[in-house]
């Protein structure tokens, strides 16, 4: 098990954004209760030496609600890979400390509320920050069948969707 594993300057890479202007968009007045908030990461170990973080986050808002259906409009919609290379190499490693993973994940989301915050300077929906996660609830939350005394078994295929 790796509690502690030092890494280099973890590298963020956007590979998809999106953002909108509601304002150009919009015609009703913006009703922040209509903004919906979405959430996703996947944690890979795709070697000896990468422990990389997939994250998505989504907020759309809610355009019209029937009884049988609800349509959003995407206002902003980014998906990032932050990769942290591991200094001392990990081969043939599959377990990892949940805290040890879960500071990694802390990592890349503060890296991504500040380019969220960056992002989005100047457009209606940087009024609405990012929220605030709990990186150990959501790995627990996200893993549990794959968490056994606080220690995370990485699959045979190393990637944890």
């Amino acid at each position: 098990m790796m509690k502690n594993i030092k890494y280099k300057i973890p590298r963020l890479k956007t590979v998809n954004i999106e953002l909108r202007d509601l304002d150009y968009y919009l015609d009703k007045k913006f009703d922040s209760k209509k903004l919906d908030f979405e959430f996703d990461f996947m944690i890979s170990y795709e070697n000896s030496n990468n422990i990389e973080i997939f994250i998505h986050i989504q907020y759309a808002y809610l355009e019209k609600k029937t009884k049988k259906e609800e349509t959003f409009f995407p206002v902003y919609h980014s998906d990032h890979i932050v990769n942290f290379e591991l200094i001392k190499s990990a081969k043939n490693q599959k377990t990892f400390d949940v805290d040890y993973l879960a500071h990694l994940l802390g990592t890349a989301i503060i890296m991504i509320k500040g380019y969220y915050d960056n992002i989005t300077r100047g457009y209606r929906i940087n009024k609405h920050p990012l929220p605030v996660f709990n990186p150990t609830e959501l790995i627990n939350l996200k893993y549990e069948d794959l968490i056994k005394q606080n220690i995370l078994t990485f699959s045979s295929k190393r990637k944890m969707t």
